[in-house]
């Protein structure tokens, strides 16, 4: 019984640290000079700083070189399935989670 608990809690964990992750080059034009930006995040003004995507279960991150970091959900599957995703819920919370039996 006590191998259970442990494993199910290593498997929960895990879930929550896995993710997708993509990064985009620095958009180096004068027009978006300053600040991160891409056609698919549109601006992020500050080197740090985290942007939800509307519409979408990905967050991105203005690096230092003005390149964006997106990070989004990662594979999740379950003995009975999965949840949807929550578009409602900002990232990480609108990611499906395993369901349970």
């Amino acid at each position: 019984m006590k191998f259970i608990l442990l494993l199910a809690s290593i498997l929960t964990i895990v879930n929550d640290v896995w993710c997708a992750v993509a990064i985009i080059p620095a958009d180096t034009s004068k027009n978006h000079s300053g600040y991160c930006y891409s056609a698919y995040t549109g601006p992020i003004e500050a080197a740090g700083e985290i942007k939800n995507i509307e519409g979408k279960c990905v967050q991105a991150i203005c690096n230092d070189d003005r390149s964006i970091r997106l990070e989004s959900c990662g594979a999740v599957s379950g003995p009975c399935g999965k949840t949807d995703v929550d578009y409602s819920k900002p990232y990480p919370q609108c990611c499906p989670k395993p369901k349970g039996c």
